[in-house]
């Protein structure tokens, strides 16, 4: 029987181990690649409110109107992506921001009321609003950011949340009637919540 090399195998595995303990600087959000400003472009609007609850409020529209669901699943992220990159372009439209608190009423309301709507209206006004929406984010960059990579990460975290509220939404509300009052019920609450912002909203300060 042939021994084993156990003098070499130990030796290989004490260079290894000597690898491992050496220090080695970390870059976090892969900062060589520059990676992580598309995990900015996705964290900035899932950290504003002034985003995250009308775009919850566009799912929950998408799901209690199915047929004009299916074009805001496409206008929207569409919108998304010319109001980030015309942030870019032309950064000088304040009048953004009183159209975005809108939303909150808007939006709110049409779910609220749960009124039937042209399908092709909705997905025009919804496509609209994701440019006053992507327009917003769009001016969180600076000059260090990678437009390219931060563009495509709000885009894809504002149709994930739209996607996924619309399904749920859509789920619920044709299994079960109280589950449709409550959206309609969400509805109102994102409406007073608009009111409130944009009543106590700087752009009204001199």
């Amino acid at each position: 029987m042939k021994r084993r090399p156990t003098g070499r195998a130990g030796a290989v595995a004490a260079l290894c181990l000597a690898a491992l303990l050496q220090p080695a600087p970390a870059a976090a959000h892969l900062v060589n690649t520059r990676f992580g400003n598309f995990y900015d472009g996705m964290q900035h609007p899932l950290t504003a409110m002034e985003h995250m609850i009308p775009w919850l409020a566009i799912g929950l529209l998408a799901g209690l109107q199915p047929k004009a669901g299916r074009w805001m699943l496409l206008t929207f992220p569409i919108g998304l992506a010319l109001g980030t990159v015309l942030a870019v372009a032309a950064p000088g439209f304040g009048f953004v921001t009183a159209v975005n608190l809108g939303s909150f009423i808007l939006l709110g309301a049409f779910v609220a009321l749960a009124l039937p709507l042209p399908p092709l209206l909705l997905a025009a006004l919804v496509g609209a609003l994701g440019v006053s929406h992507g327009y917003a984010n769009g001016l969180a960059m600076n000059a260090a950011t990678n437009p390219w990579l931060f563009t495509p990460g709000a885009v894809t975290v504002g149709y994930l949340v739209v996607l996924l509220v619309a399904a749920a939404t859509a789920i619920v509300a044709n299994k079960w009637s109280a589950a449709r009052i409550a959206v309609r019920a969400a509805g109102s609450w994102i409406f007073a919540i608009g009111i409130l912002m944009l009543g106590t909203s700087p752009i009204w300060r001199g």
